[in-house]
């Protein structure tokens, strides 16, 4: 899967956000000289790419035609963001302080649960940059998905600097024409390889704290969990099952895992998989129905996701 674009709109740089964050909770980019989706907010190119080992990446050398904010919701992941040229640019996560983004220079995040990401642009201001998202959900090997998920046991960023060696893999993974199957093959090796480097790399010092549960937090987290199995297959929304608990959403991610242990997303998963299961056993769903009406989005990460939790592929189960 790819998609490249120029003269980026507000619309095309939405979807390249929610591309990235798997379609959860996204916020429609906010200029001050435009709100419509069509109009350009950047010149320049944007392309996403879904790798077949299950990693996503995103480049882009853009510039920004206005002043503009976007925030975006990222998945349960692993990422790196590295500026290869122009402008420096200011990130902030969740609540935290914010974390400039100079050429030469890279961002590791490991978010434990659903985070906040806001972005700046000013009028004017270059920005060529590559992004790798590793989401334990969507990698195919199951040894590399269970190394990314110990990575993301609590939310942690930092600002990194360039080694050499991942100077040139950069500038081999800048390559356009994927269509061969050696520049593809060429692509996929150098983001795994960056990855691997990630991993290597020692774990960072995490920004959660201990948070404390009252009963009436505990009644409201049980809303939220109600929720999520009563409708599964629904597009749960951070900000909506927030609203509906009278939570924020900052509440609702950290209150959420301190009572019942796992994120919002990852009890959601596993209510997904489980009737799931139930249908290809119980109904004799095909796998497609049974990604279908359990909620997941893609097929292929509904079968490496099944596989990951019962140790079997889904199109091995069969109605008895």
């Amino acid at each position: 899967m790819a998609t490249e674009c120029r003269d980026v709109s507000a619309k095309d740089f939405l979807e390249a956000a929610e591309f990235l964050a798997g379609g959860y909770d996204i916020g429609q980019p906010w200029t001050l000289s435009a709100r419509d989706p069509e109009t350009r907010l950047f010149k320049g190119d944007l392309a996403t790419r879904q790798l077949s080992c299950g990693l996503r990446l995103s480049t882009c050398d853009i510039t920004a035609l206005f002043d503009s904010v976007y925030t975006a919701e990222v998945p349960r992941s692993l990422f790196i963001a590295l500026a290869i040229d122009g402008d420096p640019a200011d990130y902030a996560f969740g609540s935290g302080r914010g974390l400039p983004l100079r050429q030469g220079g890279a961002i590791r995040v490991s978010a434990a649960d659903t985070m906040t990401m806001v972005g700046r642009y000013r009028e004017g201001q270059r920005f060529k940059s590559l992004v790798i998202l590793a989401d334990p959900a969507t990698l195919q090997d199951e040894q590399l998905a269970e190394k990314v998920d110990a990575r993301l046991t609590s939310t942690a960023w930092e600002a990194l600097q360039f080694l050499p060696r991942a100077l040139c893999l950069t500038g081999d993974m800048w390559r356009r024409d994927t269509s061969d199957c050696v520049s593809a093959l060429l692509l996929e090796s150098c983001a795994l390889e960056m990855l691997a480097r990630s991993l290597q790399a020692a774990p960072m010092q995490a920004v959660k704290q201990a948070v404390p549960i009252s009963r009436k937090d505990r009644e409201r987290m049980s809303l939220v969990h109600d929720a999520l199995t009563s409708a599964p297959d629904h597009p749960h929304r951070l900000c909506e099952l927030a609203r509906n608990a009278g939570v924020s959403v900052t509440s609702l991610k950290t209150k959420f895992s301190a009572v019942f242990g796992q994120t919002v997303f990852a009890v959601l998963r596993d209510i997904r998989l489980e009737r799931a299961r139930k249908g290809l056993e119980d109904e004799g769903w095909t796998v497609s129905q049974a990604a279908y009406y359990s909620g997941f989005r893609h097929v292929s990460n509904f079968s490496a996701a099944f596989r990951r939790k019962y140790s079997i592929s889904p199109s091995k189960v069969r109605r008895p």
